[in-house]
């Protein structure tokens, strides 16, 4: 456990989470690699802003990464907010639900702990509430993680806020794209000039330098266009 306070402890001892730890290692590459802000939108307990971090602190530049989540304090808040009954889950994941919802001060306190765990709490501006309610100035993120895409819908709510947040030479990444109507949703509302997808994770990328940093990231991703 003491290799998770190196620099390349979260890489080998990261968060529980979903995303396949490929699709982390482009997030820390990307982080690495480029040189303006960061924003997170859907951090759970921490295993995506963990590689993002990872790739601030391994860089050495001082920039501006803020990670938002609503970041629930009760079992009934999560159910409500994703219509969702937890009891009708495995009892694996309901039990790894709970283990966060449950605790003094809800998930966030577990975001908390898992960053200050791997030494990258100070490298993490984090917020809780509803993403489109922050207020940013326009065009000033070079990269957004995003995972509150998960849908056409959820697309037409949300690319529009998040293309507003990025620069005119930008990259987006967004989990879980795995459905046919999703591409055409997005090039509806913005076509980025690149793209790259693995196991369900969409790399996109406008502009000269973010073109070029994707292409050198998704190395083994199939290209869309």
């Amino acid at each position: 456990m003491i290799l998770k306070k190196t620099a390349i402890g979260p890489l080998l001892f990261p968060p529980e989470g979903m995303i396949k730890s490929t699709q982390g290692l482009r997030l820390t590459l990307i982080a690495y690699l480029i040189r303006g802000d960061i924003l997170e939108i859907g951090s759970w307990v921490g295993k995506s802003t963990s590689y993002l971090a990872t790739g601030l602190r391994l860089s050495g530049a001082a920039r501006r990464f803020v990670s938002i989540d609503n970041h629930f304090k009760g079992r009934k808040e999560f159910e409500n907010f994703f219509k969702v009954n937890l009891d009708k889950c495995s009892e694996e994941r309901k039990n790894l639900y709970l283990r966060h919802l449950t605790r003094r001060g809800g998930t966030v306190e577990s975001l908390k702990e898992n960053l200050d765990d791997r030494a990258l709490l100070s490298y993490v501006d984090i917020r809780c509430g509803d993403f489109l309610d922050f207020e940013n100035d326009e065009n000033s993120f070079e990269f957004v993680f995003c995972d509150a895409t998960h849908n056409s819908t959820e697309i037409k709510r949300n690319v529009p806020k998040i293309i507003s947040m990025l620069k005119e030479d930008a990259i987006m990444a967004c989990d879980d794209f795995r459905y046919p109507d999703m591409l055409p949703a997005l090039d509806e509302i913005h076509r980025f000039e690149r793209i790259y997808l693995h196991k369900y994770m969409l790399f996109a990328s406008r502009g000269r330098k973010a073109n070029k940093t994707l292409k050198l990231s998704c190395f083994g991703c199939r290209k869309i266009r």
